[in-house]
């Protein structure tokens, strides 16, 4: 009977293995990258705001809704 051990060994658990590690690589850098935009995004909201722009205008320039204009702008006053 084919042990545990003897199927960690084979080709197909090696490389099934690995691909699974790179996919899990990719993901990471993309969520990553994900929240670093989402992180710029809100930063210029509330610099935007600072200077007085209206959330309207901020909505209207970084083409963006301005539902999420508003809950950034939110959660930074709370």
């Amino acid at each position: 009977m084919l042990e545990l051990e003897d199927y960690r060994q084979s080709r197909f658990y090696r490389e099934a293995k690995q691909d699974g590690l790179d996919e899990g690589k990719q993901e990471g850098k993309l969520e990553g990258k994900l929240e670093g935009k989402t992180e710029m995004l809100q930063e210029n909201i509330r610099r935007m705001a600072a200077k007085g722009f209206a959330a309207k205008l901020i909505s209207e320039v970084l083409e963006i809704d301005i539902e999420y204009v508003k809950a950034t702008l939110k959660s930074q006053a709370s």
